[in-house]
């Protein structure tokens, strides 16, 4: 899950308040961040940065999730202030994939938040436009994926052995999900 810091942070190298390192992740810094875990009553998460490095950072870390949406209205237009009097930046369809940042910008009565599209373009859009959250697969899930259509796909080969009844339902439906948990579990973020 994408996240963007509100302070700058140490990273540490494991989840122990004495592995830390001499890399300092920067304040508005987006980084990838993972479930907490918690060592001798610490919390810390794993993060990793665009550059490709990871560790951790203290679980109490001030920041926002990003949060991945669709838009759900034909059209919304992408200014570049939080203002109708801006500069336009875009606009953008029904359908089209946008991250939502943490937190709303009153201008002149008039909500507004900052997202980007696709594309990479920042910009601000009104409060009122309708979007869908769209659900990202973690680890947990897609392995839970797997687990689950395995054992439908084992149980169905199992029970076509041991009967005269074809149960090819439960395998292709196990087939299926385990292998949507495999490819949910390659593309999962850390």
């Amino acid at each position: 899950m994408k996240f963007r810091m509100d302070q700058a942070q140490r990273l540490y190298s494991q989840p122990d308040a004495s592995a830390y390192t001499d890399v300092e992740i920067a304040l508005g810094e987006e980084v990838e961040i993972g479930s907490e875990v918690k060592r001798n009553g610490v919390g810390f998460c794993p993060v990793r940065r665009r550059n490709g490095q990871s560790g951790y950072i203290p679980g109490n870390t001030r920041g926002g999730h990003i949060k991945p949406m669709t838009i759900d209205q034909n059209e919304v237009v992408v200014y570049a202030q939080p203002s109708t009097g801006s500069p336009e930046r875009t606009r953008l369809r029904k359908g089209a994939r946008i991250w939502l940042f943490p937190g709303v910008v009153e201008t002149g009565g008039v909500q507004f938040v900052q997202i980007r599209n696709a594309q990479g373009i920042e910009g601000f859009m009104s409060g009122e436009t309708r979007a869908k959250r769209v659900v990202e697969v973690t680890r947990q899930v897609a392995m839970k994926n797997m687990l689950v259509g395995g054992l439908w796909c084992v149980g169905g080969l199992v029970a076509t052995s041991i009967s005269n009844f074809y149960f090819f339902g439960a395998v292709v439906f196990g087939a299926i999900q385990f292998f949507k948990g495999l490819g949910q579990l390659v593309s999962a973020p850390v």
